[in-house]
């Protein structure tokens, strides 16, 4: 009975609707059986449990619920490279809280790994945007240095150096400009290790507060 519930709302929530007989108690008990199910669900299983989990909470207007459900939910599709997912539950996060910034930063990035440009450079820009109302500068300065590691893009790291400079990064600033100058002019190369490798590696780092591990990413 839980079970034909739980699909009965589900569906309604995927299809937009609002059914007068989907009543609050019975998206919470679907919320509990999602909450249920996700303990023992497989890594692959717990990413699309998540997504229909912040579903249900959005369907039941709690928002931290959403919200929560969902930065699981992207974590566990990055975790299984299930990068397109995570962008989309991103978006979905993006729609119910404009100004977060977690999600700011990881659609950046996978906007980046994508090499779709024109996104990575329009989501770096609302990213440091809400960095800046909600006073963190100094992580955001951390995550554009990241950024501009992981792409060979010329004009995206003249962004990138150009935004650090707005920051007050100016040495950061400088070190990323003039890395892109010397490239131009061919006095040096791109990095020695291949840029997708790089971005995956740097990936888990720019959305959580880790230290990179050790590589080689100097420029030939």
């Amino acid at each position: 009975m839980l079970r034909d519930l739980l699909n009965k709302v589900v569906s309604s929530v995927r299809g937009g609707e609002r059914q007068e007989s989907d009543s609050p108690d019975q998206v919470r008990a679907a919320i509990r059986l999602l909450e249920t199910q996700v303990k023992s669900a497989t890594p692959q299983q717990r990413a699309q449990l998540y997504n229909r989990l912040g579903d249900l909470y959005a369907k039941g207007e709690d928002r931290s619920g959403a919200l929560k459900a969902y930065g699981r939910g992207i974590d566990s599709y990055l975790e299984n490279g299930y990068y397109d997912a995570a962008a989309a539950l991103c978006r979905k996060v993006i729609e119910i809280k404009p100004d977060v910034i977690r999600a700011r930063c990881t659609l950046a990035f996978l906007s980046l790994g994508k090499e779709m440009l024109a996104d990575a450079q329009r989501e770096i820009s609302y990213y440091v945007d809400v960095s800046r109302r909600a006073g963190m500068e100094d992580l955001a300065i951390k995550r554009l240095h990241l950024m501009a590691e992981a792409t060979d893009s010329h004009e995206t790291r003249t962004m990138l150096g150009e935004l650090l400079l707005e920051l007050g990064d100016a040495e950061g600033a400088d070190d990323v400009l003039g890395a892109v100058n010397a490239e131009r002019n061919a006095l040096s190369g791109p990095p020695q290790e291949e840029q997708r490798d790089r971005w995956a590696r740097l990936l888990r780092v720019a959305i959580t507060d880790t230290e990179p591990p050790p590589q080689e990413t100097k420029r030939r």
